[in-house]
């Protein structure tokens, strides 16, 4: 299976493809003569594994015995012409002379603001042909974003539940370590008592919690990323900085867990030793 398309000569300049081997099409290539196709890459790593495709002829419809047949003359780089989340196939482009179509789509390469030269586009394609109705003029920009919606939209809440997550997760650690330095109270007041001096108390206090901590996130990352890897195959057009988020989440965690030793600890520090013996 590959994605099949009807192009003109200006096709690939429009949108900077790059020929591989072989040629474009151009003027020779007329209704009259010889059916001829441009493939891409991927066409050619699938059906190309004998050698060369170029000058190999290839039937529009396989399951056609007598269906037409197109002979490859060029290869491009790999075209993506799917949906957002749908499979990358091959590509196989023919001329528009040799196969026209009712309905076309035309691009242009503008220079300046797309968007501010939109509306001049339909009055310039009715003064070349005034039967030729323009309709849908957009950029190439809002074009992606009008297939990408679904998945901007499922994105957006994804982020938003990883947020609240986040806050929920900073909170919850918050707690566990103030609880956690809080019952060491009377271990504090020990020390004290023994002459400990209070940056001593609170460097081993940290270097300790330090370590539950670090386990935490090392098992947290190991489950984590290959989980949002996973995740963010069903939003493939959606482009995703791992390094940037997994920043933030731990910065967030980290700050939380410094908090929660260091603010418990600088109240524990402050109590008298003989009370903080007392402690339950």
């Amino acid at each position: 299976q590959a994605n099949y398309a009807a192009v003109d000569d200006h096709f690939f300049s429009a949108y900077g493809v790059r020929l591989l081997d072989g040629r474009l099409f151009d003027s020779r290539d007329t209704e009259s003569s010889t059916p001829i196709a441009v493939v891409d890459q991927r066409f050619v790593e699938r059906y190309g594994k004998e050698g060369s495709v170029i000058g190999r002829r290839f039937r529009l419809s396989p399951r056609q015995q007598d269906g037409p047949t197109v002979t490859v003359v060029g290869v491009v780089g790999s075209l993506w012409m799917d949906r957002p989340g749908d499979p990358w196939r091959p590509a196989l482009l023919v001329p528009l002379r040799q196969q026209p179509a009712r309905f076309v789509t035309l691009a242009m390469r503008v220079k300046g603001d797309p968007a501010a030269f939109a509306p001049r586009l339909s009055t310039l394609i009715r003064e070349v042909d005034a039967d030729t109705p323009a309709y849908w003029v957009r950029t190439y920009e809002q074009a992606i974003r009008e297939a990408t919606f679904s998945e901007r939209l499922l994105a957006k809440v994804f982020a938003a539940l990883g947020v609240i997550a986040l806050v929920l997760a900073a909170a919850g650690l918050y707690g566990v370590m103030a609880f956690n330095v809080g019952q060491r109270t009377r271990e504090i007041g020990v020390r004290r008592a023994l002459g400990a001096r209070s940056a001593n108390v609170l460097r081993d206090l940290v270097v300790r919690i330090g370590w539950q901590l670090g386990i935490g996130l090392v098992i947290g990352l190991g489950l984590g990323i290959p989980f949002a890897r996973s995740l963010s195959g069903a939003l493939p057009s959606i482009e995703t900085s791992y390094g940037l988020v997994v920043s933030i989440a731990l910065v967030v965690l980290i700050a939380a867990t410094a908090l929660a030793v260091i603010l418990p600890a600088r109240r524990a520090l402050r109590v008298d030793p003989m009370v903080a013996l007392r402690h339950e």
